[in-house]
């Protein structure tokens, strides 16, 4: 690499990392204290922590679907004394994780990608200026401090494979991190099934050696031991109340009355399939045309916060086909930013496009090694996400069901294939 090169690359750095930190530091500094999805419940969480100086019960509150390792954290802030202190601390430590989730999408790319040394750059750079971080980055709930430990596990695990020879102590990290991330949020379930899929299959492929198999089965176990350890209790909690040990929120009687005001989306498969060009200039969550398009929905979410969720930017308004009436209690204010939202989904299917075409490369690529390697990571990460996404959506049939939020854990594959995609153009 060539020293005008360096200085370049050196240059693009300092740019992408002020630029990602100065939109965080000013959003969590200067925006509203108490805004983003359910935000009052995830407060209430941390007060009642601070209050009675214990975790709730199995049967308390959000307790039985809200693992408590964020509102652990919360209660660290709270211990100030100071109400503001505690809600900027808040706003700081989801910015913070949302940065660090771009910097594991850098680091990602470079195990896998070591050759091309301004790809990591590429990924940093999408990953962290991608609107659903900028916007959800600061809000108090769980949703960055989850992605960020999910996230985590994938790349700990990257790190470790790529050695010529993986160490145990790596795999015991890596089952940490995953005990750490089921303890933040159910999501965490997914990075850590997506780890032992990669394992699963070095076992199970024609070819492998019976030492092989027994050295990757062991890894397998020292990946879960420290996981289960970790997060195990909670979750026998709530199998000892519940039968299960993950027991959605629907069954209880406040989310029920909340989802029973949202209009019942009767799902087909043709949901899944149908990309409206019309969510391009009519954005409002609420409408038809919306409703009826999972991935159009979830794609304008990640390139807008049409949900409003944020209060920084409003980016929608209300459509003709609105199938909420007025004076609905779910009808947000009409807003005045559509043409933005508008540019910004637009702008957003070139980086999509390449993260399709860099699937497409690092499909090819998995054959090509068997299915060892980063290439396979993203993709069985990604792909287990939309389709946890997608089973999710079509469990409950509303559109708050449809978040964007709920696809974080594909930040680390997304900014990857972004990278893999340009790099192989």
């Amino acid at each position: 690499m060539s020293v005008s090169t360096r200085s370049l690359l050196r240059a693009g750095w300092f740019v992408s990392i002020a630029g990602a930190l100065g939109i965080r530091a000013w959003n969590a500094l200067t925006g509203p204290l108490i805004y983003g999805y359910d935000v009052w419940g995830h407060l209430s969480y941390i007060f009642f922590l601070d209050v009675y100086r214990s975790t709730p019960y199995a049967d308390q509150g959000w307790s039985y679907f809200h693992p408590p390792l964020h509102y652990w954290l919360g209660w660290l802030l709270a211990q100030s004394g100071n109400s503001e202190f505690l809600l900027r601390g808040l706003c700081l430590l989801g910015s913070g994780m949302s940065l660090g989730t771009a910097a594991l999408a850098a680091w990602f790319t470079r195990i896998g990608l070591p050759e091309r040394r301004g790809l990591p750059l590429v990924a940093f750079t999408i990953v962290a200026f991608l609107p659903v971080h900028l916007y959800a980055s600061p809000f108090p709930g769980n949703e960055m401090t989850a992605t960020f430990m999910g996230s985590a596990v994938i790349a700990l695990f990257a790190w470790n494979e790529a050695r010529a020879e993986p160490r145990l102590w790596g795999d015991l990290g890596t089952g940490a991190t995953a005990g750490l991330a089921l303890l933040t949020k159910f999501s965490g379930l997914i990075p850590l099934l997506a780890v032992i899929v990669v394992l699963g299959w070095k076992i199970l492929r024609p070819g492998t050696t019976r030492p092989l198999r027994a050295r990757v089965a062991i890894r397998a176990c020292a990946i879960l031991l420290p996981a289960l350890l970790i997060a195990g209790p909670y979750y026998v909690r709530n199998v000892v109340e519940f039968g299960t040990p993950f027991k959605l929120s629907r069954d209880l009687p406040l989310v029920a009355s909340i989802e029973s005001i949202q209009p019942q989306i009767s799902r087909s498969v043709w949901d899944f399939v149908r990309i409206p060009p019309s969510l391009f200039v009519d954005s409002y969550p609420g409408a038809d045309h919306m409703m009826k398009s999972v991935w159009g929905s979830a794609y304008v979410n990640v390139w807008s916060d049409n949900f409003g969720a944020s209060q920084l930017l409003t980016l929608r308004k209300r459509p003709k086909g609105d199938t909420l009436p007025a004076g609905h209690p779910l009808r947000p204010a009409r807003g005045t930013l559509q043409p933005l939202a508008t540019l910004l989904t637009l702008t957003g299917v070139i980086p999509t496009l390449l993260a399709f075409f860099g699937g497409a490369v690092a499909a090819r690529g998995m054959l090509r090694r068997r299915g060892d390697g980063t290439d396979t990571l993203a993709l069985v990460l990604g792909g287990g996400t939309l389709a946890s996404f997608a089973l999710f959506v079509w469990q409950v049939p509303i559109w708050s069901s449809m978040k964007a939020t709920y696809l974080l854990n594909a930040s680390v594959p997304f900014g990857y294939l972004v990278a893999r995609g340009l790099g192989a153009l």
